[in-house]
């Protein structure tokens, strides 16, 4: 299914990705795993009650303590009750960060997360996705995927 579907399931993930005003623009989808249908998508933002032009001048800390990631936003969007008997997959732009696998994790029906391969910008940013990977590779199956 997600094969079939792939170029457009990307498509997707970037048009999400592409409302960030980020300069890192990151996008997630919800994937009904049955169906293929989106359920839900999400990028990285601030919280509604900020002007959201101002992330592009937060330092880094600012950015840690109020920038919702795009798989927070994707999550929150959606009543969970209605898809626990449901086969789920979220798809991203970037791999989760190891708050962002707990978030995913909390979600019992999301059995698979598509994401693009670890990738080293630094030793710390390698660490959170090494730890992110560990946590979710025990609980669902992580592919690799070019986006």
């Amino acid at each position: 299914m997600i094969d079939h579907k792939k170029t457009y399931f990307i498509d997707q993930i970037n048009s999400a990705a592409s409302q960030s005003r980020a300069n890192t623009k990151v996008g997630a989808i919800l994937v009904d795993g049955e169906s293929g249908e989106i359920i839900s998508t999400g990028y990285n933002k601030l919280p509604d009650l900020y002007d959201q032009e101002i992330i592009r001048y937060m330092t880094m800390e600012g950015k840690k303590k109020f920038v919702i990631h795009a798989e927070e936003n994707l999550l929150e969007k959606i009543n969970p009750s209605l898809f626990k008997d449901k086969y789920m997959i979220v798809m991203v732009n970037l791999f989760p960060c190891s708050n962002c696998a707990k978030i995913i994790l909390r979600h019992p029906y999301i059995k698979e997360l598509y994401a693009p391969p670890i990738k080293v910008i630094n030793n710390n940013w390698l660490d959170v996705q090494l730890e992110s990977l560990e946590l979710l590779k025990n609980h669902l199956v992580v592919h690799f995927l070019e986006v």
